[in-house]
């Protein structure tokens, strides 16, 4: 039966600097998700990749080893060719529980902030990439489509995204313990994406005025100057000190530190005296962590906001309890789904090999006992011998059919396709 593991690397049990070297480029994931595909033979590969986790999704027709994880640490070093990767610790998941973290995932259940709005966008997201490059087989598609069904589900049926905290608005409360007033805090917000959205409308409910909004392209932050009546300017400008501000917010896709100690010394004071404030929320980081050791700077990054996860389970721990509930009954569904999928690739294989030998065993007699025969008679004989092999073939499926509806009467149902799956290849293969 097809298998769908999950490697998982994530900001709990790893330093930030591993999670790091686990990011990769936009415009490498496809091209290491074809790597894999191709390195572990697989059919379906999904990568998302987030400021607190990495987790590859992978489907195999011919099933995964159960050290599978250690063979994609191998091809990730290769591909990278970052050979630090392999320190870090990671964590395999088959089967039921692969399934099981997939829809964790979703559900925003491991995420550093419980129940955090934008994960399952970030989930959707990655399976829309990989599925415009072809890289998600059907299994993956079943897959992913009772993950997002099990989400929807959660969040109709629990109280646990109502007030719920985000990376932004964990951002937005450091900030506060270090401004007493934040409407005489002058902030920049650094990146055009979706975190700038978000955080600016935090910002302003605090009462913060006119952010600065830095971008390489000053047209991607105009949208948000406008907005909250701030300025854009550009990255190139913000660096060279031209612009003195309180808190730098940073969340951008840079692959090296935007940030470094010598950048941030030569920045001119903060316009309110106190030290200056980096909140990074980028991975990898956006700011050198030797920024901490500059005098008169603060630095705030996502592993000190991880810090704050424990708080926020604690107050969600009934709602957890209810949502893995329901985790566990789309898990049933999800099972039944894909064992039934996998029984009909083995009844179509059945078929087709149910027809094969028919023309072949045909063909044998034809050669030999009835090579008399004119070719008029032949076809027929190719006909009938044919149309025995197809109705042979279906001869099983009442009686499977009839098994698979008692087994579900019993709940039994996934229970009982794994064991009509492999008594079928049993069979096709004896």
């Amino acid at each position: 039966m097809v298998t769908i593991g999950v490697f998982s690397v994530t900001i709990k049990e790893n330093p930030l600097s591993a999670l790091e070297a686990f990011t990769l480029p936009r415009e490498d994931v496809v091209p290491f998700s074809r790597f894999l595909l191709s390195e572990m033979h697989l059919d379906g590969v999904v990568v998302i990749s987030t400021c607190n986790r990495v987790e590859i999704i992978l489907s195999a027709d011919h099933g995964l080893e159960e050290d599978f994880d250690e063979e994609v640490l191998d091809s990730f070093a290769r591909f990278t060719g970052r050979e630090e990767v392999r320190e870090a610790a990671v964590t395999g998941y088959l089967g039921d529980n692969a399934l099981v973290r997939l829809m964790e995932v979703a559900c925003a259940l491991d995420s550093v902030v419980v129940g955090e709005h934008q994960v399952i966008r970030q989930v959707k997201d990655a399976y829309l990439t990989a599925k415009q490059a072809e890289t998600v087989d059907g299994s993956l598609r079943k897959a992913f489509d009772h993950a997002f069904r099990c989400a929807k589900r959660a969040r109709q049926d629990s109280e646990i995204y109502e007030g719920a905290l985000s990376m932004a608005t964990l951002a937005v409360e450091e900030f506060q313990r270090h401004f007493s007033d934040p409407s005489h805090v002058q902030a920049a917000i650094v990146g055009s994406g979706q975190m700038t959205q978000v955080l600016s409308m935090h910002l302003a409910k605090i009462g913060v005025m006119n952010p600065v909004y830095v971008n390489r392209s000053v047209e991607k932050v105009q949208e948000f100057a406008d907005k909250y009546g701030g300025a854009a300017v550009s990255l190139d400008e913000f660096l060279k000190g031209r612009r003195a501000v309180d808190a730098v917010f940073t969340s951008t896709a840079s692959e090296e530190p935007i940030f470094t100690s010598g950048i941030v010394r030569a920045r001119p004071k903060p316009p309110n005296g106190d030290k200056l404030l980096f909140v990074d929320l980028a991975v990898p980081r956006d700011v050198d962590p030797e920024v901490e050791d500059v005098e008169g700077v603060s630095l705030v990054d996502v592993e000190l906001l991880r810090s704050r996860r424990h708080a926020n389970e604690e107050a969600k721990r009934d709602q957890i309890v209810l949502i893995r509930s329901i985790i566990l009954d789309t898990l049933h569904e999800l099972r039944d789904a894909l064992g039934k999928r996998e029984l009909d690739r083995s009844l179509v294989t059945m078929r087709e090999t149910g027809e094969s030998v028919a023309r072949s065993e045909a063909a044998r007699y034809l050669e030999k006992q009835l090579r008399h025969l004119d070719d008029k008679d032949k076809e027929l004989i190719r006909k009938m011998a044919l149309g025995i092999g197809r109705k042979a073939s279906k001869l099983p499926l009442r009686g499977i059919r009839a098994m698979i509806a008692a087994c579900k009467a019993k709940g039994h149902g996934a229970s009982c396709l794994d064991k009509l799956h492999e008594t079928v290849n049993e069979g096709g293969h004896s």
